[in-house]
């Protein structure tokens, strides 16, 4: 019996495991962190290229080239 108290009162482990789910955690905001910068990234980018295309656009027809 003395056995069996000492196992389910022993707590070495329950540290590594919370240590575990905190690093999960962190991994968590980071990878979310990461998409939504990526998507911010995507989404400037999309609208240089639309302003780039809009400004070549306009200056084809109206037959300049450049300021």
């Amino acid at each position: 019996m003395a056995v069996i108290t000492h196992f389910l009162s022993d707590e070495s482990g329950a540290t590594a495991v919370e240590y575990g789910m905190i690093l999960a955690l962190v991994f968590l905001a980071m990878i979310t962190g990461v998409s939504a910068l990526g998507q911010s990234l995507t989404d400037l980018f999309n609208y240089a290229a639309r302003e780039l295309i809009q400004a070549m656009s306009d200056a084809a027809q109206s037959g300049t080239s450049g300021p």
